[in-house]
């Protein structure tokens, strides 16, 4: 069964009206920024009821996102930098070669992803950070 994580945005009310959230971009389970969200926050799941559940994603919300992801993001270059120290000390031929040559061919991709995770966190994080500027009040995330 699939999963999304959903980011909506609420208009800014107009005197008794009330606004409901539109649908901005939705991730898959699958997706970077499903986990890293997921992983670092106690999200509400949109339910079944016919009132969906939301958890307003708030500056310390997204900071604490974006901290993790480059976190994360630190903590694989310093061991890859270290495994790569470590490669350098012997003999690379063979399957000590092979081993290498994907070792690093992984690692350093896995590196642009955690770069594009941080970029895209950042971008959401801009959107929190400048939300008093915009037509909208505050921006809602769930789980379905």
């Amino acid at each position: 069964m699939s999963s999304y994580l959903t980011f909506y945005l609420v208009p800014k009310k107009d005197k008794e009206e009330t606004k409901e959230p539109l649908a901005l971009m939705s991730y898959s389970r699958s997706s970077a920024i499903y986990q890293v969200f997921y992983e670092n926050n106690d999200i509400a799941y949109k339910g079944n009821d016919d009132k969906p559940n939301y958890t307003e994603l708030t500056k310390d919300l997204v900071n604490k996102v974006v901290n993790a992801v480059k976190t994360d993001y630190d903590d694989a270059q310093k061991n890859f930098a270290a495994r790569m120290d470590a490669y350098k000390s012997i003999k690379l031929e063979g399957e000590t070669f092979d081993t290498y040559v994907e070792d690093f061919q992984s690692t350093t991709s896995y590196l642009e992803e955690l770069k594009e995770t941080i970029a895209q966190v950042e971008f959401i994080a801009s959107m929190v950070e400048d939300l008093e500027y915009s037509d909208f009040e505050k921006i809602l995330i769930n789980i379905d």
